[in-house]
């Protein structure tokens, strides 16, 4: 029996299936990002100090802390309408995990793009999904149609962060600039 062989090399693969999961990785990090607001906001914190509760935070911990801290501000109709949107937006981090962290590949054959997915932990097998550009692009457009229904659901009920103001006094027009010292080499 012979094995068939696969292109693995990114160069081979067609422009627009990678354009399309450039496209995934963008929608998902823009649908993260409006996670990472809403925790924020459902917090009552400002977007200044929230920035450390989901700086670097797993996608799934943020969803976690999302949902519990959604609980409180919250009506009851509108929380399940959040968890619809917590739904939407967990199946779409799941699709781009099959695009953004499995290798592509050619078949030499046929032309055919596969995404070569891995089998579980301890499990030796995978499978290969056969794909195309415009698939990929449907899955980019649902990541990011669910980050946009998060983000107006914040705006709608007023819970996005807010924003600090600076403590820093602004400059005063009209005030002369501070001199500068004068930098000059030693032993000049």
């Amino acid at each position: 029996m012979s094995h068939k062989e696969y292109n693995f090399d990114p160069h081979a693969i067609p422009a627009d299936v990678l354009a399309a999961i450039g496209e995934i990785a963008v929608a998902a990090a823009h649908t993260e990002y409006v996670v990472e607001l809403a925790i924020r906001g459902c917090g009552r914190g400002d977007a200044t100090t929230g920035r450390g509760v989901t700086t670097r935070a797993a996608t799934r911990s943020l969803e976690d802390a999302l949902s519990r801290l959604g609980e409180s501000p919250i009506a009851d109709d509108d929380r399940d309408h959040l968890g619809e949107l917590l739904d939407q937006i967990s199946y779409g981090f799941e699709r781009a995990v099959i695009y953004i962290h499995n290798s592509i590949c050619l078949d030499p054959e046929t032309g055919e793009c596969l995404i070569a997915t891995r089998g579980a932990r301890g499990e030796l097998s995978g499978e290969l999904i056969p794909v195309t550009a415009a698939e990929i692009r449907a899955e980019a457009d649902y990541i990011y149609q669910g980050g946009i229904a998060l983000l107006a659901f914040l705006m709608q009920k007023k819970l996005l962060p807010t924003l600090r103001r600076s403590v820093r006094p602004p400059a005063q027009k009209g005030q002369p600039s501070k001199k500068r010292r004068d930098r000059r080499a030693v032993g000049e």
